[in-house]
């Protein structure tokens, strides 16, 4: 029998709404929104939003970031088979960093390591994303080694 996957790696990206649909697009733009100061009305950002995504036809980033992770998983497997298993997650939409960094810990991963997947590195884009995967390592009973 295979041994399973000794380390996690946690590949996340920004996130989008999953669909156009008002409840979606709500819901991502209330998780951003959490963070700064409301320009306008809740109700006029969403529609505003839904407009956006209409006009290029939806955000590619689920697709864009599944393919990633499918082909970061292959080329582990080449190079250490056995060694690494991949998990996607975003920092505003659903599947959230959070999630993932518990699901990563009920699967029984002691080691992981995080990768945001950002063109560029700073503490506001980068570190934001660190700073969401150590909050959740905190709350866990057996925390990670990240």
């Amino acid at each position: 029998m295979p041994e399973s996957p000794r380390t996690a790696v946690l590949l996340m990206a920004y996130g989008t709404p999953p669909s156009l649909a008002e409840a979606d697009v709500r819901s991502y733009l209330a998780h951003i929104l959490q963070f700064y100061r409301r320009t306008a009305p809740m109700n006029e950002e969403v529609q505003r939003l839904r407009a956006r995504y209409r006009a290029i036809g939806g955000s590619p980033l689920y697709d864009v970031t599944a393919r990633i992770v499918t082909a970061t998983q292959r080329s582990l497997d080449l190079a250490f088979p056995g060694v690494f298993r991949v998990f996607m997650a975003m920092k505003h939409s659903p599947p959230f960093i959070e999630e993932r960094v518990a699901r990563i810990a009920e699967e029984g991963f002691e080691r992981a390591v995080a990768i945001p997947l950002s063109p560029f590195r700073s503490q506001l884009a980068t570190g934001a994303y660190h700073r969401v995967v150590k909050e959740a390592n905190a709350r866990l009973a057996e925390p990670i080694h990240w």
